[in-house]
């Protein structure tokens, strides 16, 4: 699960739709 990794570079960097979103493509627009 990446999600916790993808929640705290979102929290600190506004720039998480560089990062591969294999399991939670949600994230991805979430940081944005």
């Amino acid at each position: 699960m990446k999600m916790s990794l993808f929640h705290t570079l979102c929290g600190e960097n506004h720039a998480c739709e560089g990062y591969e979103t294999e399991t939670a493509p949600q994230v991805e627009l979430l940081c944005l």
